[in-house]
């Protein structure tokens, strides 16, 4: 085997593993807190797969707000983890979130 595949097989192993890396690690889920603004989840997890926008909280003692929620869908895995935002104005919030591995 010449040595440019003996040098270029690992290094593009390396690439392709480093593409198939996950945002969704322990370290990113434990820099999440409550009132985070979305463009802080956004630079740790990227772009999600899908954006809707309702009403929430109709059950709850201060009543209902505006959310905005992000699903980001794991095509290996077939789980999809939420991050629930609340929006004022043109400012969002993180309210909350479910992260699935």
């Amino acid at each position: 085997m010449s040595k440019f595949f003996t040098n270029f097989i690992p290094l593009l192993l390396t690439l392709i593993l480093l593409g198939c890396a996950s945002p969704f690690t322990d370290v990113n889920v434990e820099k999440l807190r409550i009132g985070m603004p979305a463009i802080e989840v956004r630079e740790m997890f990227g772009s999600p797969n899908e954006v809707s926008t309702s009403v929430c909280g109709s059950a709850t003692p201060s009543g209902q707000w505006i959310c905005e929620t992000w699903t980001y869908r794991n095509p290996n895995t077939y789980r999809s983890s939420r991050f629930t935002f609340s929006v004022k104005q043109d400012e969002k919030t993180l309210n909350s979130w479910d992260v699935k591995k």
